[in-house]
């Protein structure tokens, strides 16, 4: 579920300083926008977990947005194809000052288990600090697992030469039932650094690493702890605006 918040998140765009329409709220760009993306992780890591404990995820996606509304399709394999995945996603922002209020829904699809699980999510974001610091907190809820995770972001853009932006991060996730046989509360820490850069008007590359630690994993009581562990991993993006 955090694909489709991420995905909306790097669709949406601010307005420029000084534009401020009635009632407090922004507008949003009235053109489209279509891009393609193709990633390589070295491990596919969320909520905390090593998912395919040690294998890397090739992964291939379509984004669209207009105005407020996105909509993407992404898929994913991992290196040993073992394990394939679908999400389709759409999602609805508002942004008001210096606040953005997203609204997504997710359609999973695990192909090799012949699985699915429906998900609906909640972003908020607060971009009013300086120095370019925003927080972000995103829920989700999972229908099969009746459960949500949360988790809690601070990250820092950063302008470098040569076009190119550093992005930091640290996060903190949080299980409320969303990893059914894991233990609840406080679940893993994360910090990660992203360095882009976009090579003209249609082309964007990204590559980062992060580092996950789990806290209190407890897989003796709860199974699903078992792959809750700290993780150093990385991963590259290639985009292109169609």
């Amino acid at each position: 579920m955090a694909l489709a918040l991420q995905c909306l998140a790097q669709s949406v765009q601010v307005p420029a300083e000084g534009v401020e329409p009635a009632h407090g709220f922004m507008e949003h760009p009235t053109e489209s926008e279509v891009s393609v993306k193709f990633s390589f992780d070295s491990l596919y890591v969320s909520e905390g977990r090593d998912n395919l404990d040690g294998k890397g995820l090739f992964g291939a996606a379509m984004e669209c947005a207009w105005g407020p509304l996105s909509c993407g399709a992404w898929y994913g394999s991992d290196t040993g194809s073992d394990y394939d995945e679908m999400n389709l996603h759409a999602a609805y922002t508002v942004l008001l000052r210096d606040w953005e209020v997203s609204l997504a829904y997710n359609h999973l699809e695990f192909l090799a288990d012949n699985a699915s699980d429906e998900e609906v999510g909640l972003g908020i974001a607060f971009k009013g600090f300086a120095g370019n610091v925003v927080a972000h907190i995103d829920l989700y809820y999972s229908l099969e697992a009746a459960g949500t995770f949360c988790e809690s972001v601070l990250s820092k853009e950063q302008a470098l030469s040569d076009g190119m932006t550093l992005t930091s991060a640290v996060a903190m996730g949080f299980n409320l039932g969303y990893i059914a046989e894991g233990h609840d509360g406080a679940n893993n820490g994360a910090v990660s650094l992203e360095l882009s850069k976009a090579v003209g008007n249609r082309l964007s590359w990204s590559v980062y690493a992060a580092h996950s630690w789990a806290i209190d994993p407890q897989p003796e009581v709860n199974p699903d702890d078992e792959l809750l562990s700290d993780s150093f991993y990385a991963g590259l993006t290639l985009s292109l605006g169609i």
